[in-house]
């Protein structure tokens, strides 16, 4: 959680990420007002191109990235709300919660 918000990343292929930018209650994923800056730091770092999307951002890395060892820092803004660092080490794992949640993205990192 990198401040008043939580984040949500999900790896969708050799080098695509999504990023979530959620509420206090892992819903309401929003763009606007937003952005996200994302590196993969592995045996050399690379930086995605981030774009908007309705809900989510969809980060692409070089080709050549390997998105299933080392970390992607995650640095974010959500409806002008600077959010801290955030550190995913990678492969990502669900995080399982112990309530259900609703109208969020599949699974919460």
């Amino acid at each position: 959680m990198p401040g008043a918000y939580h984040t949500e990343v999900l790896v969708e292929g050799k080098t695509d990420v999504r990023v979530y930018l959620l509420d206090m209650n892992f819903q309401n994923p929003i763009t606007k007002d937003s952005s996200v800056k994302i590196r993969h730091e592995g045996h050399h770092a690379t930086t995605a191109n981030c774009e908007p999307r309705r809900d989510s951002f969809t980060c692409v890395f070089p080709a050549g990235t390997d998105l299933r060892s080392g970390k992607l820092v995650l640095n974010s803004t959500r409806a002008r709300a600077v959010g801290n660092e955030a550190v995913y080490e990678l492969p990502l794992k669900l995080k399982k919660s112990d309530t259900p949640q609703t109208g969020s993205p599949p699974s919460h990192h």
